[in-house]
């Protein structure tokens, strides 16, 4: 596996990975990024070199090759094509996750319509890091409800 496939995919997931000196910089949902440090390690050699290679542009690049905010460490990126039917399936799983966490956090009605209607009116950039979000706390949530029963 190159270093190149292994950036892709790390991209699709919605994890980024750029230098910080001699180190990764890897930002993404915890749960996400997790199941990808194992290959990031064993590949950090080839990765890194990757990333300083004249083609990405160096310390002042990510994995793609957009630019990074140092204050951040996020990339600068242009979103990909989207669908409308693309998009209305990211706001149906969202709304579903929310919905669910919802029901076990028991929120109140004006906690959750209010969230419902930010959902809807929300820039299409923001759904996916939301997405991974409230997944990630719906499943800290299932498991906080599993202790205890």
């Amino acid at each position: 596996m190159t270093a190149f496939q292994i950036l892709n995919q790390c991209q699709s997931a919605g994890v980024f990975v750029s230098l910080n000196g001699e180190r990764l910089k890897i930002i993404g949902p915890q749960s996400v990024v997790a199941g990808f440090r194992p290959l990031l390690a064993a590949y950090k050699k080839g990765i890194m070199d990757y990333l300083k290679s004249s083609h990405t542009g160096g310390d002042l690049a990510t994995s793609n090759g957009w630019p990074i905010d140092y204050d951040s460490g996020a990339p600068f990126m242009r979103m990909p094509m989207v669908t409308p039917e693309q998009l209305q399936q990211w706001q149906r799983d969202l709304y579903e996750v929310v919905n669910k966490l919802a029901t076990l956090e028991q929120w109140d009605s004006s906690r959750l319509n209010k969230i419902l209607r930010c959902i809807k009116r929300q820039p299409m950039s923001t759904l996916q890091p939301d997405l991974h979000y409230f997944r990630d706390r719906l499943a800290a949530a299932l498991v906080r409800k599993n202790r205890v029963e």
